[in-house]
């Protein structure tokens, strides 16, 4: 398999290159700069996790069988020290209206 920075990509090979994607954060409206999302964790701890204890690495990716882009899954994963490993709140996504507003069929009347 081939590992980029803290995420494994296992599933998705790298044929497209607009199929995959690192989600970054700006930590409180701050867009400038990348903010790490295993900070968030420990900003929101109140102190009760230490800073650098937590990683996370969140992706947009294409899903196998995805038709003209209307099939996404957004990965969460989280780990401890440099390694994102345990993917919890990930979810799909569908595209239901397309660039002109128009429904995008079967999924629009799903």
């Amino acid at each position: 398999s081939t590992c980029e920075g803290r995420y494994c990509r296992r599933h998705y090979p790298r044929d497209d290159d607009m199929a995959f994607a690192y989600m970054q954060v700006g930590a409180f409206g701050n867009m400038s700069q990348a903010f790490e999302l295993g900070q968030m964790v420990s900003s929101m701890s109140l102190g009760l996790i230490p800073q650098g204890h937590v990683s996370g690495a969140f992706t947009l990716e294409a899903m196998p069988g995805s038709k003209d882009g209307s099939l996404w899954k957004r990965t969460c994963y989280w780990g401890q020290g440099n390694c994102a490993f345990m993917e919890f709140g990930s979810y799909d996504l569908t595209k239901i209206v397309d660039e002109h507003g128009e429904p995008v069929q079967p999924h629009y009347d799903e």
